[in-house]
């Protein structure tokens, strides 16, 4: 017998569901073939895996503690998708923005209209950066099961 015809039998070996015929085919491959029988201590090693989690229950709550870890790592993955789109598209509308405004104008220097256009660009970066840094901090607040802060109202005198 050779490992293609013996490999698919030893699961029924191991059951003792063969045929003695067979059986003394497969223990005599068994014999002289050292991968097949690494094959055939690995299914004994998952039969016994098996018979161990038997009767074994999950915890209070498991199936929703790990529905909710899904949704939470895909909503993660999600926002670092969307964060990406929102660099790449503020990237591009500052080349853009660069690109379109031209040269300087009449008795400007060269220095100044592009001290101006970094302005701007800062400026636009900030608030991307700023609305950036919001979402992160829900979404860490989702993800830590964290609740919305209350906004203090200084004027009563509340926290």
């Amino acid at each position: 017998m050779d490992c293609r015809r013996a490999q698919p039998l030893l699961s029924a070996y191991l059951d003792d569901s063969l045929s003695d015929q067979r059986t003394h085919a497969v223990r005599d491959h068994l014999t002289d073939c050292a991968d097949c029988r690494a094959d055939l201590h690995a299914l004994m090693r998952t039969a016994r895996t098996l018979q161990f989690g038997r009767g074994l229950e999950p915890s209070a709550g498991f199936v929703e503690r790990t529905v909710l870890a899904a949704r939470r790592e895909s909503l993660r993955r999600r926002y670092e998708w969307q964060q990406l789109g929102l660099r790449v598209a503020l990237a591009t509308a500052m080349v853009l923005m660069v690109l379109l405004s031209g040269m300087p104008g009449a008795g400007q220097k060269p220095v100044e209209f592009l001290q101006f256009q970094g302005r701007v660009i800062r400026q636009a970066a900030s608030g991307v950066s700023t609305t950036l840094h919001n979402a992160a901090t829900d979404l860490d607040d989702f993800l830590g099961g964290n609740k919305p802060k209350p906004v203090a109202d200084e004027k009563a005198g509340l926290p």
